[in-house]
């Protein structure tokens, strides 16, 4: 079931970054707060608990802000300390490392954030461009529904109501 929901989630990023390419308008996305929310973890990992009640890896945009997300969740889960060195090896171990830009990514999130004292409002804040986008592809996908006469009615208004 997760990893359908995992699926489902990773469509409608990609079925909006699709839709934005074709209408030449960007998607809701708030990279600059993903990056100061995953810096502020790393220098205070306590904040961990508050974010994990907000945001899950998917809720972010940017596939790279994902990944580091999921090992800092990864970590989170076995109490282990969150900061440049434990990331970096976790990081590592998924064969992540690469594909995010290599620490030097990692060092330029901390250095561009002095605390997590905002850190519960950038969450909620990356959360609400999440829900943006997910109603885009809600959006979308009901009118390409409507437009299908081989579709019933009913089942597309049902589909609507429960999402």
């Amino acid at each position: 079931m997760a990893k359908q929901q995992n699926n489902k989630i990773t469509n409608s990023a990609d079925t909006v970054a699709k839709l934005a390419a074709m209408s030449g308008k960007m998607p809701p996305v708030a990279t600059e707060f993903e990056e100061a929310v995953l810096g502020a973890l790393m220098l205070e990992h306590e904040a961990m608990n508050e974010v994990s009640e907000i945001l899950k890896p998917e809720h972010f945009y940017s596939d790279k802000h994902q990944r580091i997300y999921a090992a800092m969740t990864r970590l989170n889960i076995r109490n282990s300390a969150i900061d440049l060195l434990t990331l970096t090896e976790e990081l590592k171990r998924s064969d992540d490392l690469d594909k995010i830009g290599g620490r030097f990514t990692l060092i330029q999130m901390t250095e561009r954030i002095a605390s997590a004292v905002n850190i519960e409002h950038h969450a909620r804040i990356i959360f609400q461009k999440f829900l943006q986008r997910e109603l885009i592809h809600l959006g979308t996908e009901m009118q390409t529904n409507a437009y299908d006469d081989t579709k019933d009615v009913q089942e597309m208004l049902n589909e609507a109501e429960n999402g």
